[in-house]
């Protein structure tokens, strides 16, 4: 599933969820509310980014 950084459309909520889980999942400290760090959210898109890459190069 591609993500795109918060847009207008309501999906910043799903988005704000998807970050804080998949930095869960890598160890990374982040709290439960509140902002999440630009450090995180940079790492998150960079990582997506990646395996979208990886996935169109592989068809």
């Amino acid at each position: 599933m591609a993500v795109s950084p918060k847009g207008s459309d309501g999906s910043a909520k799903n988005t704000t969820k998807q970050i804080r889980k998949w930095a869960v999942g890598e160890g990374l400290e982040v709290s439960s509310r509140g902002r999440i760090s630009a450090e995180i959210e940079q790492a998150f898109y960079a990582a997506h980014a990646k395996k979208a890459q990886a996935e169109t190069a592989s068809v």
